[in-house]
């Protein structure tokens, strides 16, 4: 129609802003969520300032766009643990204010609003009220971490007797990379350190690739600590070190510096579980049914890459649909394959963790430090003087949590 009026851009551009609704950010409640994510692509969990894909900045965009936080200063912020680049999460907890409901409205669901603005690959199994007090770092009682691995050539028994010497109190630096920015204290306590069969997860036909997990629960870790532990118990199921390196790893005396020695691998470690006395994460029924079939979705896209894999493995090694064209002396070929692979496993050369070069001290790396990050440090000492013994800055958060 000709003498339709049509808006300018400008004009078109005032009324969107008319139009936008406004959130009102005084009131707020005090909640903990419990994060769950895979690790793998991203630059670890804590903020960096030269990169944007890490955990906590995707967190921190589903927040304002979901409209729960303006800024993160004014929430109370706090994390149970800070997960390294490539390490998963099953059980981090943050804890922070968020926007609550009006007086008289329902509650806001907040796993459905994070869940609907994070990537596929970090969702929020769950909610609760906390008190205004609550501290996810401080408050956590114990953190379970699980590493996954394949026996290889390993003896499973050596590595569960091996299990033992890290139970208890101990200072565990040269379990760890030290940075005095962060921590000074090294002694931890471990409850429980066990090998666990994951063979009801994952069916193989190859013995080397029966799975298993190592599970360890503490109070808090150091930056590295599962990964440096994990290691050692390879080695020594591996037969390239004896049980006692263990113990004399822990005479922090006798050796004050950490050799230095391969990590585990990071991608198969994660942060299975943080506990608090008493805190029970909800979620509503609806929402476990989508959040299982959205896990369920990208379970069934490695199962079909899976698939794919053990047709070709079955190819290269002969199927049953083959097994007539092979010679009666030829055995069998999957064996022949280990023999050889074994073979060459055990020509692997070690030097001994003992014979290795060392790290730096502690005291020395506090020597070198210098301008922002000595300031850093100060500032750090001296909140720790402050810090109530119950609650040490060192008895807190999962550092390393790899």
């Amino acid at each position: 129609m000709e003498n339709e009026s049509k808006d300018t851009p400008s004009e078109v551009k005032s009324n969107a802003k008319k139009r936008e609704k406004t959130f009102d950010f005084s009131k707020t409640q005090k909640v903990a969520l419990k994060v769950a994510y895979i690790g793998v692509k991203y630059q670890g969990y804590a903020r960096q300032d030269h990169s944007d894909n890490t955990i906590e900045a995707k967190l921190i965009d589903a927040l304002k766009k979901g409209k729960l936080i303006e800024k993160l200063e004014d929430t109370d912020y706090t994390r149970a643990g800070r997960t390294d680049k490539g390490v998963s999460a099953f059980g981090n907890v943050i804890a922070l204010k968020l926007r609550a409901a009006a007086d008289g409205a329902p509650p806001y669901d907040y796993t459905r609003i994070m869940n609907g603005c994070l990537p596929q690959d970090i969702r929020i199994l769950g909610h609760t009220n906390v008190a205004e007090t609550f501290n996810a770092r401080y408050d956590c009682v114990r953190r379970e971490y699980r590493y996954f691995f394949l026996k290889g050539y390993m003896d499973i028994a050596k590595m569960r007797s091996a299990c033992s010497h890290y139970i208890g109190e101990h200072n565990f630096q040269n379990f760890a990379k030290i940075d005095v920015t962060n921590t000074t204290n090294f002694v931890r306590t471990i409850y429980e350190m066990e090998i666990v069969s994951a063979e009801s997860v994952v069916k193989t036909r190859d013995p080397r690739n029966e799975p298993y997990f190592v599970r360890i629960v503490g109070n808090s870790f150091l930056w590295h600590q599962v990964r440096c532990m994990v290691n050692i118990l390879f080695l020594i199921a591996s037969g390239f070190e004896e049980e006692s390196v263990i113990d004399r790893l822990l005479d922090v005396k006798s050796i004050p510096t950490r050799p230095n020695y391969e990590l585990a691998a990071e991608e198969n470690l994660i942060l299975f579980e943080c506990s608090y006395p008493g805190l029970k994460f909800d979620i509503a029924e609806d929402q476990r049914a989508k959040l299982y079939e959205h896990l369920r979705a990208m379970q069934i896209e490695k199962m079909m890459e899976s698939l794919a894999l053990s047709s070709l493995v079955g190819v290269v090694l002969g199927d049953e649909r083959h097994k007539e064209e092979r010679k009666d002396d030829e055995g069998d070929v999957l064996s022949k394959i280990i023999a050889l692979d074994q073979e060459n496993f055990l020509r692997r050369k070690h030097k001994p963790v003992l014979e290795r070069p060392t790290a730096m001290s502690a005291e020395e790396n506090i020597g070198k430090l210098k301008g922002k990050k000595l300031a850093v440090f100060e500032a750090k000492q001296a909140r720790r003087a402050e810090v109530n013994a119950g609650k040490s800055l060192e008895g807190g958060e999962a550092l390393d949590s790899d």
